[in-house]
């Protein structure tokens, strides 16, 4: 795993957003950007003890530029928050 401060564009492939809760979302009123404010999920550790996964969680700004045509889904009959399923991007 690459231990960095900052993910680019660049790294996009290599990373996985499943399960990052979303705890804000933010569209700046003179651009075309689109923010998330997260919990990233780094790494995933099973703990054979209690048989579950305990993670390696860090705040992050997850930022889309000159976001063109947005697609988001929202589902709040669960109670257990906001959450990113998936990330798919394609460049027009």
């Amino acid at each position: 795993m690459k231990v960095k401060e900052v993910w680019t564009d660049n790294d996009f492939e290599e990373m996985g957003w499943h399960d990052s809760y979303i705890h804000a979302i933010s569209f700046p009123y003179d651009t075309l950007d689109l923010s998330l404010d997260i919990d990233y999920l780094f790494k995933w550790v099973f703990d054979d003890k209690d048989n579950m996964y305990d993670f390696w969680v860090s705040p992050c700004t997850l930022t889309f530029v000159n976001v063109l045509d947005i697609k988001i889904e929202l589902n709040f009959q669960n109670s257990i928050g906001l959450y990113i399923v998936a990330i798919l991007r394609d460049n027009p």
